[in-house]
Parts: structure tokens; sequence; C-alpha cells
């Protein structure tokens, strides 16, 4: 009996420090949005009160890749204010972009005999589009819309460097739904957060209709080149 309760608790030991290992190891991602500022600049109606804003993620905890499907990754936050009482304000395909970067997977080498360096990085660019109006009593909406996700960063980057980028998780995993920010007369501000949707994998089964389809049509082939052949391939009658 005492050496059951020493396996145990044994036992118990290691899958907790087994637990607090796997949540140790989660990787964190920031967002960086100087850029979206820079393409998108605050727009007021007054000049000086910011109609449009966003807070961007700086310390995230990246979903695991192995078991993300129906998870999502938070970008941040996007902010409408309400302009100066009796002005309305017009967004029209403001272009943004957003820097999602996870610095602990980047790998930098040594230099080389000429200096470089190959650098391996995990970084995902987010841009898109704003559009919205809100009239002079304060009503209106402001639409947020992701245009493409792809591979890469704005960095910064040491000047000699060789640059390759990665995801841990599959782009064509990745979805993300316009975003509305819906404003009501007299409304200070409203708020609404942007993330990713993580997709789950496709399932062996629903690719097999089309995996069948395929086989079907190779043997429809096969066959009308054997039948071809048959007629021109006849047997020859010697005299």
């Amino acid at each position: 009996m005492e050496r059951s309760r020493g396996r145990f608790f044994l036992g118990g030991w290691l899958i907790l420090a087994t637990a607090t290992s796997a949540s140790a190891e989660a990787l964190r991602y920031r967002v960086d949005a100087s850029y979206f500022d820079a393409l998108a600049p605050p727009l007021a109606a007054d000049g000086t009160t910011p109609v449009v804003t966003f807070r961007s993620i700086r310390d995230g905890e990246l979903p695991d890749p192995a078991s993300a499907a129906g998870s999502s990754i938070s970008i941040g936050t996007l902010t409408v204010s309400a302009p100066e009482p009796g002005r309305a304000v017009t967004i029209s395909n403001q272009p943004f972009h957003l820097d999602l970067r996870i610095p602990e997977l980047d790998t930098i080498s040594a230099p080389d005999h000429q200096g470089w360096r190959d650098a391996r990085r995990a970084g995902l660019m987010i841009d898109g589009s704003i559009n919205g109006v809100i009239d002079a009593a304060g009503a209106g909406q402001v639409q947020l819309t992701v245009d493409r996700l792809t591979l890469g960063s704005y960095g910064p980057f040491i000047p000699e460097e060789r640059r390759t980028f990665f995801f841990p998780i599959d782009l064509a995993r990745l979805g993300v739904d316009p975003l509305q920010v819906l404003m009501a007369p007299g409304q200070a501000t409203t708020s609404a957060t942007l993330s990713l949707n993580v997709r789950p994998v496709p399932e062996p089964w629903t690719i097999a209709p089309f995996l069948l389809l395929a086989a079907g049509l190779a043997r429809s082939r096969a066959r009308l080149r054997m039948a071809t052949a048959s007629m021109t391939d006849y047997d020859r009658v010697e005299p």
C-alpha cells in the first residue's frame, strides 16, 4: 500500500510538472501598430481629437498550433470617437498596416566572411482599409476590413541580414471578418476587438469525394486509351 501511494504521488508530481512546463512554453506575440498610425493617421473633424484609434496587443499568448482550431488571436482594439458637435467625418479607403511578431522564434546566424547574417523570423503582416461615415449628429459606422495576410515584417532589422519569414500557424487557416463599429447620436466613444480566427484543418473525409472523383477520371482516361489502342493495333492476317 505504501508503495502504491508513493507511485500515485510521484505520478501526480509528474503530471503537474508536465502541465506547468507546457504552459510555460506558450508562445508570446506582440502587434506593432506604429505603421497603422503612419498609413492611417488619426482622423479628426477638428484637427486635434482622433476619430479613429487602434490599441494593439503588446503581450499576447498564441494558441497551440496543434489544437488552435476554433480559437482566435486577438490583434487589438479599434476605438471610434465622436467628432466635434455639428461636424461630419467621412473615411474612404484609408489603408492601414499591422505587424504581428513572435520575437522568441527569431533566429540569426553568426556573420559569414562577407559580414552577412542569415535570419529566420516569425512575422505576419496584416494589411487592410478603413471606411466609414459619422454624421453631424454623431451617428454612423466605421468598418475595418483586412484585405490580406502575408508572411513578413517591416522590422527593424540588422541591415546586413538575409531574411526568411514563417508563422507557426498555416496562413490558409487564418481568417478575419470585417470589423464594424457603430456610433449612436450622443455617444462619446465605442470600441470593438479585431481578432484572427483559426480554422480547423480539413478532415480526411471532407476531401475524400474529390480524391474519388480524381481516381474515377483517371480510370476513365485509362479505359479510353486502351479502347483507342485496340482500334489501331488490330490483328494482321498473314497471306
